[in-house]
């Protein structure tokens, strides 16, 4: 690499804004110092040093309100504007490091060290490798965000010339202002490469994070409306073929809410109501789901009544009502004998009820 070069030229202080080698900036003049900056150019070699402000309410910046890395710039157009303002336009030639800053007939004027343009006869296979590396990895990203236009994907292929290549991506791709001053203040041209790759390869990631991001957003939001359209449907569903089954699930819950039933009964009235909710009206699967919760319903939830054995008049009930049987009248009548010893000899002991099999 060739020694940097100490020289002397007017200096434009840029607020919120930067330009790389290579490109071109648009902007308006309204400052003294600065107007008279570019004035001393165009009766110079219409050169000047453009370095990024740090902060951008600072009116008379001094040199430590100043990055220390610039861009040498060309002005191509100025243009006057009503109150001593400027339109200029420039072109970014080559970089360099601001060293110090005079104020020399009522523009700056800045001492700096330029940074020598690559030349093409150091061409390393090093540098050659990640100059392609370099490509491929814009390509992935272009690919990954899809903020990449055609052209410049095209310009940027055609490119060879390390800095030419850094400083197009750098300028079209980077937003922060730390990364573009952390490009443009780097002076070795291998380094720059792999900063720029590396860089590349973190959005490329970030991009493909995001696009992920924004399908599952976009899913949820397919759902939800899929959902809602669902339910508008079954709504009008339900007007059209009137409002009687839904009135009818409304009285099975409120009959729900005055029986006394248990946590597992109640936990499963609930759930067969709200499936009921859901099911088209005049279906088999209603009916079925209307008779299990009618049958839950209607059994005496938390009415208990005093055994009362006697066994001759079960005798009598058993005889009047049912014909034969024998068989299984006196497996009754046994139960209800060893039932009544047992209340005899405990009265207060408490003998839960027995399920009766009469089948096999």
């Amino acid at each position: 690499m060739k020694k940097e070069q100490v020289t002397r030229m007017p200096l434009m202080p840029l607020r919120g804004m930067m330009i790389f080698p290579h490109t071109v900036l648009h902007f308006d003049v309204g400052r003294v110092q600065s107007v008279a900056a570019v004035e001393r150019a165009m009766l110079m070699d219409r050169r000047l040093f453009m370095v990024t402000q740090k902060e951008i309410d600072v009116e008379m910046p001094t040199l430590g309100d100043m990055y220390e890395a610039g861009t040498i710039a060309e002005v191509r157009q100025v243009l006057h504007l009503p109150g001593n303002n400027l339109r200029v336009l420039v072109e970014g030639v080559g970089r360099g490091f601001l060293r110090s800053l005079q104020t020399e007939e009522g523009a700056w004027v800045a001492e700096l060290e330029s940074i020598p343009a690559f030349d093409m006869a150091e061409l390393t296979p090093d540098i050659s490798a990640l100059i392609r590396l370099t490509k491929e990895y814009f390509e992935n990203f272009a690919q990954s965000s899809g903020r990449i236009s055609a052209d410049l994907l095209r310009l940027v292929k055609q490119i060879e010339e390390p800095d030419t290549l850094v400083d197009t991506i750098a300028s079209n791709v980077m937003n922060e202002l730390s990364d573009k001053q952390d490009m443009l203040a780097e002076a070795d041209h291998t380094n720059r490469l792999e900063k720029m790759c590396m860089f590349l390869a973190k959005e490329t990631q970030m991009a493909g994070i995001e696009k992920m991001v924004q399908l599952r957003v976009k899913m949820q939001i397919d759902k939800n409306q899929k959902d809602y359209y669902l339910r508008e449907q079954l709504k009008v569903i339900q007007e059209e073929l009137g409002d009687e089954d839904m009135e009818q699930v409304d009285e099975m819950r409120a009959k729900m809410e005055k029986t006394p039933l248990n946590d597992e009964a109640r936990e499963k009235v609930e759930k067969e109501l709200d499936r009921l909710a859901r099911t088209a009206p005049g279906t088999p699967e209603t009916t079925v789901s209307e008779n299990y919760i009618q049958w839950i319903l209607d059994l005496p939830w938390g009415k208990y009544t005093k055994d009362r054995i006697a066994l001759s008049r079960a005798r009598r009930i058993l005889d009047e009502d049912h014909y034969g049987m024998d068989k299984v009248k006196e497996r009754i009548i046994e139960f209800l004998a060893v039932r009544s010893m047992r209340t005899k000899d405990d009265p207060d002991q408490s003998m839960k009820g027995s399920i009766l099999c009469f089948v096999g």
